[in-house]
């Protein structure tokens, strides 16, 4: 399956795998002399435009024709001829060889003044038809002798191979590239390397432009990550905006100027540049919508400005812009059929339209904003790990959108506890709409924007219209294991929970609960019928977070009916202490059992409890994350292949902790201990 998913970006990718090369070899001699001329001017080469000069001036003309019958064999003149004369057509005709090849005799040729290279400048207009040295020849030869498009089909291969044998870890390294031999010749280097970076450029770019989507909106189906990418081509991309200056010196140096020299050198160096500029992560976390508004205008101009570069070469290099235009657009167009999709949902028996409706609160004591977006119908199937853009389009900045995990999904209106209302077994259909929950942390931009709103709204609440484009993200398999420990930090918590739920309905639907009312372990799920919905016996998580208020926030919706489990054990750490306690299951009061948290409730505030009521054990401190995961492993029996239990290890959190949590996993590794490690990493 993964095969068919990936048929039609390798078949972008490789379309020019299939091709021949644009220069044969009984091309590439006229094609050199061709292009030896171009540092020579002739009379009227100043005043015209460069096709014009090129096709039409008659000393040019002579010149390339007296030197082609003395470097070229006659096999390659009309090939070559035909070459170079691709783009003179129309009123640009170049006068027929066959014209003037009668005057080309030997003794006209011995007249002709022989040039050698830099020995006219090119800002120097020659009145006479001149012979190109034969050395000058050869340089050229060398020069263009080059496969025009071999580093750019390399590029391509490259990542097509790397879709097809998916690296599960990041990787690539741009040291070793070897730059080729043939720098020798002087004047030669810039321009061999202003070739050269061209078509690395012309390919990373269209390899850049099939990952630059939604990283999920291809990983679902093709299950890579696209850090690989980034890390491999965003390097040799801003190599070329090194490279710009470079081939402009050329000729500055050796010439008057180049055609069209503000519109190309600015356009493309500057935007280049630009674009390395505003690629820091600083601006990528503090003003996302600058750093997404200034990459997408950029974008398209360089994207417009090589078109206009690369015109002079007669669209050799169409076939890797045009895939860019394609992919980029495909994207755009994707993006709207899933908004459309996700938010829209037409109801023919009924003969009525309904769209998607949110609910925004906020807490002030835990600093969170809580994201309820009711989607209508069914067709949207949520599932652990995945995350949407969400998007507020009533507001004049309407086209923001930002990427949140999703946190937890409940269906509409039932009057059930989240964990039963949550994922449905696979092939039921209900009847109601799909509530989905996100929290969200505010910082700047767009989520402060949220805040505010909020702040003025009476009650903290906010009845808005929001808009999700999704799901993007992949499910990790830990049902497959029958031990798992989740980590995560802060907000985190949203990459996490959703795991929690979905164990909890695998149990309930392959084998019942896992306590017997004396809470003791009835049975394990790999004896109980069904139970091929998961090999979890036990799931431990350990949460960390800046404000025990959300901890208590959370655990009062997420935790519930989960102290009598002999399955799932929790260790929440706080980091700095807070003023307020909240009961664990609902609503408690001294007479009655604990109510469901609902829409209107899902957010506690001005509740005052009483100090007997149930609340989370809540640890002050940061937790020894490697300590903890390493005697949970050694916990679970002896290391060795014999040792039948596997541990799946997640993590969602800060850089930090997962760098603890993968430390602690390879010293499991290298004990013997079966152990495999997950991370919910934002691609964003």
């Amino acid at each position: 399956m993964r095969l068919l998913a990936l048929f039609p970006l390798v078949l972008t990718l490789g379309v020019s795998f299939t091709r021949a090369d644009e220069v044969s070899d009984e091309e590439r001699c006229v094609e050199a002399i061709f292009e030896a001329y171009t540092h020579l001017s002739f009379t009227g080469s100043h005043s015209q435009p460069f096709l014009v000069d090129s096709c039409l001036n008659p000393l040019r003309t002579w010149s390339i024709y007296a030197s082609v019958k003395v470097f070229c064999a006659p096999s390659e003149i009309h090939p070559g001829l035909r070459h170079i004369n691709k783009p003179c057509q129309g009123e640009l005709s170049r006068t027929p060889y066959a014209d003037i090849a009668p005057a080309l005799t030997e003794d006209y040729i011995r007249s002709l003044r022989v040039v050698d290279y830099a020995e006219v400048p090119k800002a120097v207009e020659l009145d006479t038809p001149v012979l190109i040295s034969r050395a000058y020849y050869e340089a050229s030869f060398r020069t263009n002798n080059e496969p025009h498009h071999s580093c750019g089909d390399w590029v391509l291969s490259s990542e097509a191979l790397l879709l097809l044998f998916n690296p599960d870890a990041n990787g690539g390294n741009t040291d070793n590239i070897v730059l080729p031999a043939q720098l020798c010749i002087h004047g030669f280097e810039l321009r061999y390397l202003r070739r050269k970076s061209l078509d690395w450029h012309a390919g990373i770019r269209k390899s850049l432009s099939a990952v630059a989507v939604r990283r999920a909106q291809q990983s679902l189906p093709l299950g890579y990550r696209v850090e690989v990418f980034n890390f491999q081509s965003v390097p040799q991309s801003n190599r070329k905006s090194c490279d710009y200056p470079g081939y402009r010196s050329l000729y500055r140096v050796y010439g008057s100027g180049y055609e069209k020299t503000t519109l190309i050198w600015s356009q493309a160096t500057v935007c280049m540049s630009l674009l390395l500029l505003f690629s820091s992560i600083y601006l990528r976390r503090n003003f996302y919508e600058l750093f997404l508004l200034i990459h997408i205008t950029f974008s398209v101009v360089v994207i417009v400005g090589l078109f206009i570069h690369t015109a002079i070469f007669s669209g050799r290099y169409d076939i890797y812009l045009w895939p860019v235009v394609v992919v980029w657009s495909l994207d755009r167009l994707a993006r709207i059929v899933r908004l459309v999709y996700c938010n829209i949902h037409i109801y023919i028996n009924r003969k009525r339209l309904c769209l998607t409706r949110g609910r925004l609160s906020y807490n002030r004591l835990s600093d969170i904003l809580w994201l309820e977006v009711t989607i209508p119908g069914d067709k949207l199937e949520p599932k652990p790990g995945q995350h949407y853009y969400v998007y507020q389009p009533l507001r004049w900045k309407g086209y923001e959108n930002h990427p949140f995990t999703l946190g937890s999904w409940t269906v509409a209106g039932s009057d059930s506890d989240s964990n039963d209302a949550l994922p449905l077994p696979s092939g039921t259909r209900p009847t109601t709409d799909r509530k989905l929950i996100f929290w969200i942390r505010p910082f700047d931009g767009w989520t402060r924007r949220l805040r505010n709103e909020c702040l003025r709204a009476p009650g903290l609440t906010v009845d808005s219209t929001f808009l999700l484009e999704g799901p993007y993200g992949q499910v990790s398999p830990l049902y497959n294991y029958e031990t798992v420990i989740l980590i995560a930090g802060g907000s985190g918590i949203a990459g996490v929970l959703p795991y929690i739920e979905d164990h909890f309905r695998r149990c309930r639907n392959s084998c019942g609960d896992f306590s017997d009312d004396s809470g003791a372990t009835t049975s394990s799920p790999a004896t109980k019928p069904g139970s091929r919905n998961t090999r979890t016996r036990d799931v431990t998580l350990i949460w960390t977070a800046r404000q025990r208020e959300f901890i208590e926030e959370i655990g009062r919706y997420g935790f519930q009916s989960t102290t009598q489990r002999q399955d799932f054990h929790v260790r929440l750490y706080a980091t700095s202490r807070g003023n307020k306690r909240l009961p664990l299951q609902g609503s408690v009061t001294k007479n009655g059992p604990p109510s469901s948290p609902t829409e209107h409730t899902s957010l506690v505030r001005n509740v005052d409890y009483s100090d007997d009521d149930p609340c989370l054990d809540i640890a002050f401190g940061r937790p020894d994350i490697k300590g903890l995961i390493s005697d949970h492993v050694r916990a679970t029996g002896l290391p060795g292949p014999n040792n039948g239990v596997r541990t799946a290890v997640l993590v969602c959190g800060p850089g930090a902790m997962a760098d603890d949590a993968r430390l602690a996993v390879h010293r499991m590794l290298k004990e013997g201990y079966r152990v495999e490690y997950f991370e919910e990493a934002f691609g964003w």
